[in-house]
């Protein structure tokens, strides 16, 4: 599931760095987020927004919630998996920067996996929460307590 988990998220963030959602797999996605990526990745196009990343290094990919297909309204076996990375991140707007790490930054994402086919893909990202923390050694991201109440409301 881990492996899984990674191999999606460097998926679409290389279709994000490089603005192109042909690149979306639906290897590792499904087809409803799929729908869903292609649209967000064309809104900001639109929008004159483009997203640039560099020196991107998944760190870790935990699995922090699982669920039965039993109980899931979609039937599926599903788990949520917290992926911690570092990244260089631009956001640009016609070309001009509305945001740019001198660095590269840690960040915290919580992406859910349903099993189609025997395959685990990509059906959503969480929101993010606020990243910032004190030490910035540490990721900031919400805690189990969260998403437990993210699958249960």
């Amino acid at each position: 599931m881990e492996i899984a988990a990674t191999l999606a998220f460097e998926s679409v963030y290389e279709a994000w760095g490089r603005g192109d959602s042909a690149r979306l797999s639906p290897e590792f996605v499904s087809a409803e987020a799929l729908v869903k990526l292609k649209k967000v990745m064309a809104d900001r196009k639109e929008e004159g927004l483009t997203f640039e990343l560099k020196s991107l290094f998944t760190r870790r990919a935990e699995v922090v919630l699982t669920s039965a297909a039993e109980q899931s309204p979609l039937r599926l076996d599903e788990f949520t998996a917290r992926i911690t990375a570092t990244a260089m991140r631009a956001l640009l707007r016609n070309g001009k920067a509305l945001h740019r790490d001198e660095a590269p930054e840690p960040f915290t994402e919580y992406w859910v996996f349903g099993r189609q086919n025997n395959c685990w893909k990509l059906r959503d990202i969480l929101p993010r929460m606020d990243q910032e923390c004190e030490d910035r050694s540490k990721d900031g991201a919400p805690g189990p307590a969260q998403i437990e109440w993210y699958w249960h409301s």
